[in-house]
């Protein structure tokens, strides 16, 4: 599973057998999973977004997130991002700053993770995880191994 980034022209993962996760919430394991692709518009150019072109894409999938929070407790176990929620994990510089449309979704939705890359992580002790409400978010940038428990309330393991 996968959501395309800001350097992603076209869909070269789904020709190897990836599912996009782009505005879809699908359930693979017995796990529920969904996703928006991008980062914020800085140079019109590959997968970016304004912050209202966001916006519309989230409020489009707040109201099947807003029913299985109604009915379980949370919107989805694993949100996945290319960009963090801004403020959250992100960078100050313009390109690398994350989507506020973002924070609406973790507090409306409460997905149990929020997972993103988009901003590097160049040292490995810092810390990549932070709690924003009921959702612990993960930058999962340059590489990380998520490995869901049985019991997801247990979390995620790294490496």
């Amino acid at each position: 599973m996968y959501v395309r980034g800001n350097h992603d022209h076209h869909d070269r993962f789904n020709k190897m057998g990836g599912i996009n996760l782009h505005q879809k919430i699908i359930t693979q394991n017995g796990y529920s999973f969904a996703g928006l692709e991008g980062s914020i518009s800085y140079n019109k150019n590959g997968v970016q977004y304004t912050e209202s072109g966001m916006a519309s894409r989230v409020l489009s999938l707040l109201p099947p997130l807003l029913i299985r929070r109604a009915v379980k407790g949370y919107g989805v176990d694993v949100f996945v991002a290319h960009s963090p929620p801004r403020g959250l994990n992100d960078a100050s510089d313009f390109a690398h700053r994350g989507f506020r449309s973002f924070r609406w979704l973790i507090r409306w939705a409460q997905p149990r993770y929020f997972i993103h890359g988009h901003v590097d992580l160049y040292d490995q002790r810092a810390d990549r995880r932070i709690q924003f409400h009921r959702t612990t978010i993960i930058n999962i940038n340059p590489a990380l191994m998520l490995e869901l428990s049985q019991d997801v309330t247990e979390g995620i393991v790294d490496e």
